[in-house]
Parts: structure tokens; sequence; C-alpha cells
């Protein structure tokens, strides 16, 4: 198993610099064929979607797809991928970003009885409670 830092993987998914996105997708499907699992971690499974939400200008749906897309690729291992899926479902339905949703599930999985936080979007998640 090898592991990628979150620039290869925009790369990867944007393509958007031909020698850098070329690079990042040889590596990926090279790994692949020799049928050796990508890891995929927390910290840049959430660095991904903030940079593809904040620069790339992904759309709700389009950050759905991607996280969606990366849990169920045969090949990635997403690290705490149960928690990330929790994650992304409170995503859907939620007016916060999923960063914030995977701390929720990850203090949750954690034992703490709630997550403290000011942001107003998630004053509908049973997770967290909003400090006035």
């Amino acid at each position: 198993m090898i592991a990628i830092d979150t620039n290869i993987l925009l790369r990867y998914v944007v393509q958007d610099d031909p020698q850098a996105s070329g690079q990042a997708t040889d590596l990926i499907r090279q790994t692949l064929a020799r049928q050796e699992n990508i890891f995929i971690c927390t910290l840049v499974l959430v660095e991904s979607v903030w940079v593809l939400r904040r620069v790339y200008k992904f759309s709700k749906p389009h950050l759905l797809t991607f996280i969606e897309t990366l849990l169920a690729e045969p090949g990635f291992e997403v690290e705490d991928s149960r928690l990330a899926h929790q994650a992304m479902t409170q995503f859907r339905q939620g007016e916060a970003d999923f960063s914030d949703y995977l701390i929720g599930q990850t203090a949750k999985h954690r034992s703490c009885s709630t997550t403290y936080t000011f942001d107003q979007g998630l004053k509908k998640s049973s997770a967290f409670t909003l400090l006035n």
C-alpha cells in the first residue's frame, strides 16, 4: 500500500496541470494496476474537499459525488471510512462543511458527549452544542 498527499489526489481529480496531473494519474493507475491499495488519510480527504469547494468552486452535489466515489472506489482505502460515510450523510442534509461533520463523528467515536462550537450551521446536529 502507498499513501498519497492532497496535492496528488487533487491533480488526479481536477486535471488542471498537464505535467503534475499526468504524473499523479500515472502513479495512481500504475499502483491500482499492481492491485496495490492507495491510502487516503482523513486529513487528505478534508483538505481535498476544502480545496475543491473554495478554490475550484465545486458545488455541494459535486463534493458529495467526489466523497462518495472515493469511498466506494476499489483500491482506495480511506482512513476511518465509516466515520467519513456518516459525515457525508450529515453533510448531504446539513448546512455546515464536511469537515465539521467529520469532527463531530470523530468526537462521538471517541466517546465525547458533545462537541462545542460557535458554528450556527451545526445548530441542528445532535453531535454539537452551540456555545452562545
